[in-house]
């Protein structure tokens, strides 16, 4: 299975995507606000910290 990371831009918070959902579910232990997508993390783009930790 091929993965990818991928994001996507809203209003308020751009969207990380992926299909490996452990990476997925460890991100979101790491983020305070993850959002709820199965294959994704939602980060406000006013949080540094935040964006800081996908990097």
């Amino acid at each position: 299975m091929r993965n990818y990371i991928a994001f996507s831009v809203s209003k308020n918070h751009f969207s990380m995507h992926s299909m490996d959902f452990e990476y997925i579910l460890y991100l979101k232990d790491k983020l305070k606000n993850p959002g709820k997508g199965k294959g994704c993390v939602n980060v406000l783009y006013s949080n540094i910290d935040e964006r800081n930790v996908l990097i």
